[in-house]
């Protein structure tokens, strides 16, 4: 699918939302007011153990603001999120969770009511199959932290 500028308003849900198993590019659309996510992508998939990554969407240069939860949530699948402005969401600017690969590149991070992005759980006990790289993103004036990473401790008893 392909959503190219787009005024994406006032949902009872999400504004967009991709997923399970879904390919998507959004360019150039206006994500704003949605009850929930703006953008919501991913979905259980049967593979717990496997990153088998089925979900695969292009984030570029959308404009993503004042929504419900979330501007950008992510479950599970490929993302790529580069030049977008996300800005005064009532949770956080990017959540980031359960075995996703996401490259975050030149977006514009602020004043989001949770923080600017948070990495979840990545459920992967491979840690070489859920990538994450943020790479010059502007992230600023949020009310949480800018960048948080849920930490996972596992402890293991030999005998």
């Amino acid at each position: 699918m392909k959503a190219l500028d787009n005024q994406i308003c006032c949902q009872i849900l999400n504004g967009v939302a991709i997923g399970p198993n879904g390919t998507a590019t959004l360019k150039g659309n206006t994500i704003s007011q949605n009850k929930a996510e703006g953008i919501w992508c991913g979905g259980k998939n049967k593979y717990k153990e496997l990153n088998i990554a089925k979900t695969m969407v292009i984030a570029v240069d959308n404009i993503i603001f004042q929504n419900g939860l979330s501007g950008v949530c992510l479950e599970g699948g490929c993302f790529l999120l580069k030049n977008n402005k996300i800005s005064d969401n009532w949770a956080w600017g990017i959540f980031i969770q359960e075995r996703s690969s996401v490259f975050a590149e030149s977006n514009d991070i602020s004043s989001n009511k949770c923080g600017g992005i948070r990495v979840g759980m990545n459920y992967s006990m491979n840690y070489s199959a859920s990538k994450i790289i943020i790479d010059g993103n502007t992230i600023k004036k949020n009310s949480g932290p800018d960048i948080f990473r849920y930490y996972l401790l596992i402890v293991r008893k030999f005998y």
